[in-house]
């Protein structure tokens, strides 16, 4: 059974502050980089994430693998390795021209009509969203919709599953924070 994740910092004073934390994720990994950056590798979600200096916590990569096992940082972080299939990843040093963020696809466990779609973060980001009835996207799901405004339903027919996909090609400096997707 996986506990809850955290990442706590301990002041000169033994007062803890905790940073980050998220339910059945525990923590596999840690390094800190050269300017104070914390890296987390999470276990059963194959995310790190990092703490910076204004104890604000970021996503910097979601990877195929479900374990993050291991990481190393020098001046940024440039390595992770991980289980399962077993990989190692270098980290490069320059954002992608575009980065994007695939959403697992959300199951609403029989057909039903997705609605309202928001997201909560900074700056402006692209959002697309598809739908289908089959747990892993193929063929028969839609293609991608138009971008969407935030507050905007998500134009599918009655579908079990909806996908989002979430760019940062207008706003590399935006960031996602969470969102909600209504279905009825």
């Amino acid at each position: 059974r996986l506990g809850d994740g955290a990442i706590v910092f301990l002041h000169a004073s033994g007062q803890e502050e905790r940073v980050f934390e998220r339910a059945k994720a525990r923590v596999n990994a840690l390094a800190v980089d050269e300017s104070g950056v914390v890296y987390a590798g999470l276990a059963a979600e194959g995310k790190i994430v990092s703490v910076d200096a204004g104890r604000v916590a970021h996503t910097e990569l979601d990877l195929e693998e479900r374990q993050v096992l291991c990481l190393l940082a020098g001046e940024r972080l440039d390595l992770a390795g991980t289980g399962d299939a077993g990989a190692v990843y270098a980290v490069e040093a320059t954002r992608p021209a575009e980065a994007m963020y695939f959403s697992p696809p959300l199951d609403a466990d029989s057909k039903a009509r997705f609605g309202a779609l928001h997201w909560f973060g900074d700056g402006k980001l692209l959002v697309k969203a598809r739908c289908g009835d089959t747990l892993t996207p193929d063929k028969s799901w839609t293609d991608w919709s138009a971008d969407l405004a935030d507050g905007a339903r998500v134009p599918c027919g009655p579908s079990r599953y909806a996908q989002l996909r979430f760019s940062w090609k207008s706003d590399a400096g935006a960031a996602l924070r969470s969102f909600e997707l209504t279905y009825r």
